[in-house]
């Protein structure tokens, strides 16, 4: 998940760790990120992205 922070985001996180905000708007991003390849390649998302249904912290 730390791909999809920006910059100033990060240390909210390190701050706050998963009840950050950051986390929702990284997540919504994630989201829209995976929806739109999936609508470019023309698949389901699970068939296009692979079934991870959320990015992790790890």
């Amino acid at each position: 998940m730390w791909d999809w922070l920006e910059a100033d985001e990060v240390a909210d996180v390190e701050r706050h760790g998963m009840n950050s905000l950051a986390v929702i708007r990284a997540w919504r991003r994630w989201q829209a990120a995976r929806r739109s390849y999936a609508a470019d390649v023309g698949k389901p998302e699970a068939q296009a992205c692979g079934p991870m249904g959320r990015p992790a912290l790890g």
